[in-house]
Order: structure tokens, then sequence, then C-alpha cells
């Protein structure tokens, strides 16, 4: 093929240069464009983030204010019982106590029957003697 002329050349250079320049020039005009839309997006993304994140720590305080409740439920149940728990066990040992003197009283009854038949045995021994 034909050479290039010098002329040529340098035109060749120019217009690439030109055309370099023209892209770069829109490059940094559509970063620049870009740059509050990427901004906007960013800060909607964190705050939609942001949202998730509180309603997550709503539902976890509300799932603890729910067991705290349960807790608390439990606690006076247990309370309720170990109460019903005392009540029979002093029930029980009243009773128990209650049986005891019956029967000592019984036994001290029967004893003092003996005794007195023991006596009047005695007594009536010493007479026919």
């Amino acid at each position: 093929g034909k050479k290039a002329s010098k002329n040529e050349i340098k035109k060749k250079i120019m217009t690439t240069t030109t055309n370099s320049t023209i892209t770069t020039a829109t490059t940094q005009n559509t970063t620049a464009e870009m740059i509050p839309i990427i901004n906007i997006n960013k800060t909607d993304y964190l705050e939609d983030k942001l949202h998730a994140m509180q309603d997550a720590l709503e539902d976890a305080n509300s799932k603890i204010s729910n067991l705290s409740n349960e807790m608390s439920k439990i606690s006076r149940e247990k309370k309720t019982e170990d109460n019903n728990n005392n009540n029979t066990t002093k029930l029980l040992l009243d009773a128990v106590a209650d049986i005891n003197k019956r029967r000592d009283d019984d036994l001290t009854k029967k004893l003092e029957n003996l005794t007195n038949a023991l006596l009047l045995s005695n007594n009536n021994k010493g007479q026919k003697e």
C-alpha cells in the first residue's frame, strides 16, 4: 500500500487524541452523574438494612418479653406448689402427732385400768386372807 504522509499520520494522531479526550470527558460526566445515583442506592440499601435490623431487634425483644412472662408464671406456679406441699406436710405432721397423742392417751387409759384392776385384785386378796 501507499505510505502515509506525515500530515496523515499527524491527522490520525490528533483524531485519536480528540476521540480519547471526548471518551474521557464522557466517562467523567457519566461517573459524575452516576455517583449521586450510587449514593442514593447505597443510602436506600443501608436504610433497608437498618429497618430489617430494627424489626429483628423488636422481634427479639418481644420474644424475650414473652419468655420473661412465662418464667414469672412458672415461678408463681412453683411458689403455689411449694406452699401446697408445705401445707400438706404440715397437715400430715399434725395428723401423725394427733394419732400419736390419741394412742398415748389410749395406752395411758389402759395402763390406769390395768393398775386399778391390779390394786383391786391385791385388795381383794388381802381381804380374803
